[in-house]
């Protein structure tokens, strides 16, 4: 039995021996990203997960399920069957139905330990309800809604999912949504720094009657040491996992010409990098106060006692200080236009070593990784 009523924009479904999302299975041959949220998943009837089976590599699924009978604690029993056995065990079949290994697809896992909810979606349809994904559920009367709408369906993705998985632990996954991680974390460092180069550097000039422009900034420039050396760690260890963990790991699978392209750009963002780091660095390490004192230590006046005698101390190590750092920003005349081009030199590099990178995604996919796996079976207990 399978009862629809229609909604804005939807459906609201009432199931009973049907599964009340079976338009979301069926169209998970036409979708390129599948997410399914679910309480549990069948122990012996593997139906549901046999349609994740059949879909080929270039779908993406992401599968979060609680893990019943797992507890943060066990309390002992006399019973043959201790709550910490029934856990091991249940842990063990999620993991063995859960195996990457097992699937062709892009397929991502995580365990959520305080899951109830039901999501189970593509880019084009999703159900929302009392369904789980699982085949027992068929046989219970269950109550959902079937969004259709592309606004209502990018919301739950959107804003629902990230939600969950924030509570949530990650079991498998591939190399590749692993590398897009650092990805995403490189460009936003990126964007961040030059955010903070921009306003540590630059301010704005009237050039023409209400006309204003970006101009360095000779008089009060500063840009934080501690970003500039977490930018370039950042860049650093951009090139690290490219070089270590793509191109040394699977350097057997990709084309030669790839290859050269990647190391090409390498050298080139290494490149643009240490020249903007030689650059900043000695403005970056001014520190203005302490320099006035050494200044101003280092003159008679200073050991003299008199209250005069040390204004004039430090009003020389200041006129001092500043001098040094005129001379530091006055190598910045005339570097306008370099600053400008930098800031889109380095994220375009970057980005050129995503798309060439892209170019590998089958390969990247191809490897498994697993995470978490002794915390997640935390019953003490071996496999």
């Amino acid at each position: 039995m399978l009862k629809k009523t229609n909604i804005n924009n939807g459906l609201i479904t009432l199931s009973h021996n049907d599964y009340g999302y079976q338009e979301v299975i069926d169209d998970f041959t036409s979708a390129k990203e599948i997410i399914i949220v679910t309480f549990n998943i069948s122990k012996n009837d593997t139906r549901l997960l046999d349609e994740l089976k059949m879909l080929d590599e270039n779908v993406s699924v992401t599968f979060i399920t609680n893990l019943p009978q797992r507890h943060e604690k066990y309390f002992r029993s006399n019973q043959m069957k201790t709550p910490a056995d029934r856990a091991l065990e249940n842990i063990k079949d999620y993991f063995n139905q859960l195996d990457r290994d097992n699937y062709n697809c892009d397929l991502t896992v995580y365990f959520c330990y305080e899951n109830h909810s039901k999501i189970i979606m593509t880019e084009n349809i999703a159900y929302i309800g009392s369904g789980n994904f699982s085949d027992e559920s068929k046989n219970n009367v269950e109550a959902g809604i079937i969004l259709t709408d592309y606004e209502d369906i990018k919301a739950v993705k959107k804003q629902l999912i990230p939600e969950i998985i924030s509570c949530s632990i990650r079991y498998t996954t591939s190399f590749y949504t692993i590398y897009m991680e650092y990805v995403a974390d490189w460009l936003v460092e990126c964007n961040d720094f030059f955010d903070h180069l921009d306003m540590g550097i630059f301010t704005y000039a009237e050039v023409r009657y209400a006309l204003e422009k970006m101009v360095l900034d000779l008089t009060n420039a500063s840009i934080s040491l501690e970003k500039l050396n977490r930018f370039t760690e950042m860049i650093n260890e951009a090139k690290d996992l490219i070089q270590v963990m793509v191109l040394n790991e699977f350097d057997q699978y990709i084309d030669i010409g790839i290859v050269h392209r990647i190391n090409k750009l390498l050298i080139l963002l290494d490149t643009q990098v240490q020249k903007l780091e030689g650059l900043l660095e000695e403005l970056s390490s001014f520190d203005f106060q302490e320099l006035q004192i050494n200044y101003a230590q280092k003159m008679h006046e200073y050991h003299s006692g008199d209250p005069d005698d040390l204004n004039y101390a430090f009003e020389e190590g200041q006129r001092k200080a500043h001098e040094d750092f005129q001379e530091i920003t006055e190598r910045f005349i005339g570097l306008d236009g370099y600053f400008e081009r930098i800031q889109i030199r380095i994220p375009k590099l970057i980005q050129l070593l995503v798309n060439e990178i892209e170019n590998i995604t089958d390969i990247l996919k191809s490897e498994s990784i697993y995470e978490n796996r002794s915390s997640i079976n935390n019953t003490n207990k071996e496999f």
